[in-house]
């Protein structure tokens, strides 16, 4: 191929030159002074500081909300542990009263056996000094009649049967299930500068009105849902 040709350079740091060379070419060109670029990035800079000061008291409300929930949460918990609480101490003395009970009747019958046996003792040492064959069957009918009681006081009253029987009922499972559903951490995405309120009658003084309020998102979609904390002031 012949004839000229115009070479360009296409070199990065030609490229990082011309572009610093156009910058301060804008800068200085005719009709726009440095005071004026200087005083556009200082607008843009007070713009951004005061919308980063306008979250502010947001990111106050919200670590106090946070806080309100936790506490919420704990005192709601701790209701249930204590309900927890007195069921078990209740259960537990079911325990010890059924307990006792059959200890008493126990200790009642084992004195009843010693007794027995006492009186058993003493009727046996008094047949060595008893000499007429008669009085000695006689002691011996006697002493068979009180072996006779001893060994039906042998059986024993009461037995030591004592469980708890957790599976009479499903109250463990509605237990998990009602945990499972108890509380529900609840946020919102409204708006408020977005939001409208609308009259939905004329007002008229000292009677009652009614107010239509319309909230939306960040995006300006409508919420679907409500519950939103609202604060309203009247004026003229």
């Amino acid at each position: 191929m012949t004839g000229d040709a115009k070479v360009t350079d296409c070199s990065l740091p030609a490229i990082a030159d011309r572009r610093e060379k156009n910058r301060w070419s804008n800068i200085h060109r005719p009709g726009v002074s440095t005071a004026t670029v200087s005083s556009n990035a200082d607008q843009q800079s007070a713009a951004i500081i005061a919308g980063s000061g306008g979250s502010t008291p947001e990111l106050n409300k919200l670590n106090i909300a946070k806080d309100k929930c936790i506490e919420q949460i704990e005192a709601t918990f701790q209701q249930i542990q204590v309900a927890i609480d007195r069921r078990k101490q209740e259960m537990v003395d079911q325990v010890n009263q059924m307990c006792n009970e059959k200890k008493r009747v126990l200790d009642e019958q084992h004195g009843l056996i010693e007794n027995e046996k006492n009186k058993v003792e003493q009727e046996c040492q008094g047949l060595q000094y008893q000499v007429e064959v008669r009085n000695i069957t006689q002691k011996i009918e006697i002493l068979t009649e009180k072996l006779d009681t001893a060994f039906s006081l042998g059986e024993p009253r009461e037995n030591s049967f004592l469980t708890c029987d957790f599976s009479l009922n499903d109250s463990l499972d509605q237990i998990q299930q009602h945990l499972g559903i108890l509380g529900k951490v609840r946020t919102s995405t409204t708006f408020p500068s977005l939001c409208t309120a609308q009259i939905d009658d004329n007002i008229i003084a000292g009677i009652e009105s009614c107010v239509t309020l319309t909230t939306v998102d960040y995006h300006g979609n409508a919420r679907k849902t409500g519950g939103d904390p609202i604060q309203a002031e009247v004026s003229l």
